[in-house]
């Protein structure tokens, strides 16, 4: 009857394990979620085009409920990025012209006890963005406010 019992219960066991550590994965990793700090993240698809920057205000939802920062327009996608901790770099890029665009976001604001439901925060979000740069306005900007991330070269 033991070894009964082992039999049957070392796969309900190994099941429940895998359950276990599935839940403790966070589901951002499988939806291509990247957090790039104070709930600021980068939302993946399942193409080039569907990469986007959003503001995450509430854990409990999908991130892509939140606001998008950039890119601004439906014709571009986010390229690449780069964050610290008090910035966050990054190239757009148009779908039709294949235009790149660059902005720089500043990741010191809070929303605090502003309702998201009654005023635009959007709008407030945006004065923290300069862009879209061209290649060189951005690296003026990124000198002048001494920012040390780097924007790879285009691939």
């Amino acid at each position: 009857m033991y070894a009964f019992k082992c039999i049957i219960l070392r796969p309900v066991k190994t099941f429940f394990c895998f359950l276990v550590l599935l839940s403790l994965a966070s589901c951002s990793t499988f939806t291509g979620e990247h957090s790039l700090g104070k709930n600021i993240t980068l939302i993946e698809g399942d193409k080039d085009e569907d990469k986007k920057i959003f503001y995450c205000p509430d854990k409990t939802k999908p991130c892509s409920e939140g606001m998008r920062v950039i890119p601004a327009v439906d014709n571009e996608y986010v390229d690449d990025s780069r964050s610290n901790d008090q910035w966050i770099i990054a190239r757009t890029v148009n779908i039709s012209s294949k235009k790149e665009s660059y902005w720089i976001i500043n990741k010191d604001f809070a929303l605090g006890d502003k309702d998201c439901g009654k005023e635009d925060c959007g709008n407030y979000i945006k004065t923290f963005i300069s862009g879209p740069l061209t290649l060189e306005d951005f690296n003026g900007h990124r000198k002048e406010l001494r920012i040390t991330l780097e924007m790879p070269k285009k691939k």
